[in-house]
């Protein structure tokens, strides 16, 4: 199975506005520790920007989600501020991609088994990304 960590930053990019003045001031009055400010942004903007895409993104993002929360390969601050969201870096961002996968996946463990995990394969190679990412 193929992850990727362009989908972690894809995701929080979907709350970047870069030029709407008035979007920008809301969301940096947010809280970006709270969980049920920043559980209500991930349900309302982030999870509509998820279902709008095709099925092959919404897998290889729920998998890679998955991955790199069971083996923490990657650094979750990093990934959030690639994605220039509009909202201030949270103190832990691994808990800030924790609620994202409570909102999206609610009732399901994010956890692979150690045995499972030599299924995965990491291609951060942005033309794969962007090639599922195109799909419909």
């Amino acid at each position: 199975m193929l992850v990727s960590k362009y989908f972690l930053e894809d995701i929080v990019n979907s709350i970047s506005f870069y030029d709407l003045d008035e979007c920008e001031k809301v969301f940096f009055q947010l809280d970006p520790n709270d969980e049920n400010e920043i559980k209500y942004i991930i349900k309302y903007n982030l999870f509509i920007y998820f279902l709008l895409k095709n099925k092959e993104y919404q897998e290889a993002f729920k998998s890679s989600l998955s991955y790199y929360l069971t083996t923490e390969s990657v650094d979750f601050e990093a990934c959030f501020d690639n994605g220039m969201p509009s909202v201030d870096t949270p103190e832990d961002s691994k808990l800030f991609y924790t609620w994202i996968w409570e909102v999206f996946f609610e009732n399901e463990t994010y956890v692979i088994e150690n045995h499972d995990l030599d299924n995965y394969i990491e291609k951060n190679e942005c033309n794969w990304f962007e090639e599922i990412n195109k799909k419909r």
